[in-house]
């Protein structure tokens, strides 16, 4: 894959949650940005769901500074989109920073569908020798990304 522009974006980061709106790339380089404006949580307290089911759900703004959901099972989704407003496509890298997580399941979805997802909890990957999983984005010119 021949990277155009390549950007780490720090996910839950330790900054206070607001109302999510899309992450808008141009064509110039993106620097390391922090996600935390964008993003929107929902908690599936039967951790059954799927992506489906989580697409179609009520996210909300999560006020949490850091955020923080504890010891649970519960199943917490996390999602933010990103626009391209650039001539050409870019090539973007997602984080979550120092994830203490069993297990994690990134989903990227365009129009309406799913084009790509990874595991990267501890659980899922046990000879990882970094704690923050990573999920990369190839996003076209026009596009939109939402990534679960």
């Amino acid at each position: 894959m021949i990277l155009r522009a390549m950007a780490l974006l720090m996910l839950l980061a330790v900054n206070a949650w607001e109302q999510e709106t899309a992450l808008v790339v141009r064509d110039e380089p993106l620097p390391v940005t922090d996600l935390a404006p964008h993003v929107s949580i929902f908690v599936d307290p039967t951790a059954a769901m799927d992506i489906g089911q989580v697409m179609a759900a009520d996210f909300a703004s999560n006020t949490q500074d850091p955020p923080s959901f504890g010891i649970t099972r519960d199943a917490v989704w996390a999602r933010f989109t990103v626009r391209s407003e650039a001539d050409r496509e870019q090539d973007l890298i997602a984080e979550l920073l120092w994830a203490r997580l069993s297990h994690l399941t990134w989903y990227v979805v365009a129009d309406g569908r799913v084009v790509k997802s990874a595991v990267g909890g501890a659980d899922d990957e046990p000879r990882r020798t970094d704690r923050m999983p990573t999920i990369g984005l190839e996003l076209p010119p026009g596009a939109e990304q939402t990534v679960y």
